[in-house]
């Protein structure tokens, strides 16, 4: 029992000097390779979200909100049945609109599509992760390479095979984030 007490205590250590420096010291935010432009296609629909059916787990989905303004959104997991149902509710808290957890930018060019969001990090960081795939149709797209970009080096790719599916829903929620800019702010 002593073991694991020392341990814990050890561990919980290790973690409060790890935040107290990046607080102290600074914290580095990986920033995005591409700047966000409008989207002014009609490559992908824009009145919803899209949801992918997580291979590991048919009962949850995945689910992604695009935006005119080029804002990505990546809304987490939500209970396949609510997908199908109608019933997923992407509204965020007020909350969410201060932290780049989780927000975004993504490119279309020709039929391709990369899209970059924030991940946190335990140090209270964010790194970046760039998912690039490929456009089907209007209503589709296929996620097939994962990168985790952190101080503008790829430390790992994935190959992935995630199909994207829309669904309408509106009205969605604001895209207007403070941290964000186009290129022409």
């Amino acid at each position: 029992m002593k073991t694991i007490v020392r341990i814990f205590t050890i561990t919980l250590g290790i973690m409060i000097v790890n935040q107290a420096c990046s607080k102290i010291f600074g914290c580095h935010d990986e920033a995005f390779t591409f700047s966000r432009v409008e989207n002014n296609t009609n490559k992908l629909r824009l009145d919803g979200y899209y949801y992918a059916i997580l291979s590991f787990d048919s009962t949850h989905a995945h689910t992604y909100t695009l935006y005119e303004n080029g804002i990505f959104h990546d809304n987490g997991g939500v209970d396949t049945a609510k997908v199908f149902n109608n019933t997923v509710n992407l509204q965020l808290p007020e909350s969410a609109y201060n932290h780049k957890t989780f927000w975004g930018i993504y490119n279309l060019e020709n039929d391709n599509i990369t899209i970059q969001r924030w991940i946190p990090l335990s140090n209270g960081c964010v790194k970046v992760i760039e998912e690039e795939g490929v456009i089907l149709n209007d209503t589709t797209f296929r996620l097939d390479v994962e990168r985790a970009i952190w101080y503008g080096e790829v430390e790992n790719e994935t190959s992935i095979n995630r199909i994207f599916h829309f669904n309408h829903y509106l009205p969605k929620p604001d895209s207007i984030v403070s941290f964000i800019r186009s290129k022409w702010e």
